[in-house]
């Protein structure tokens, strides 16, 4: 991994990156920038917004993460049972596959239609045939 600091630029504060990306697009980083050569990765943590998700009240959540570096991107949903109910793909170096910031929304509604109901759902991130991430989602409406 190469480190390069970006002279003048404002630092990110304790996990805000609201400073970081001041006219709203991360397609650059301000401040300390990794250039990574192994496989991809998530820096850090899959996000929700809101973490606990009321798709019939609050309409959508937000499902963020961070790739060390540009790639092909699946994101899958499971329920409970194991079985995939939304299926999301990004080419890389496009918004969801892309180093850095990614996110999109998601209204609740599976591939197959209809809202999905209370409970835990499991978020898979892969690239290829390699697992990236996991994260969850709660639902409760």
């Amino acid at each position: 991994m190469v480190s390069v600091l970006t002279a003048n630029a404002p630092e990110a504060k304790d996990n805000d990156f609201s400073d970081a990306f001041p006219d709203g697009n991360p397609n650059y980083w301000y401040g300390n920038v990794a250039v990574e050569t192994g496989p991809v990765r998530i820096i850090g943590d899959i996000l929700c917004y809101p973490s606990v998700f009321k798709p019939l009240s609050e309409g959508e959540t937000r499902i963020a993460y961070n790739l060390s570096k540009d790639a092909n991107i699946s994101v899958y949903i499971y329920d409970a049972s194991g079985q995939v109910i939304l299926t999301k793909k990004f080419a890389s170096g496009v918004v969801g596959g892309r180093a850095g910031y990614n996110d999109f929304t998601w209204n609740g509604i599976m591939d197959i239609g209809g809202y999905v109901g209370n409970g835990i759902y499991i978020i898979q991130i892969t690239s290829g045939n390699s697992l990236v991430a996991t994260g969850k989602l709660v639902v409760f409406d």
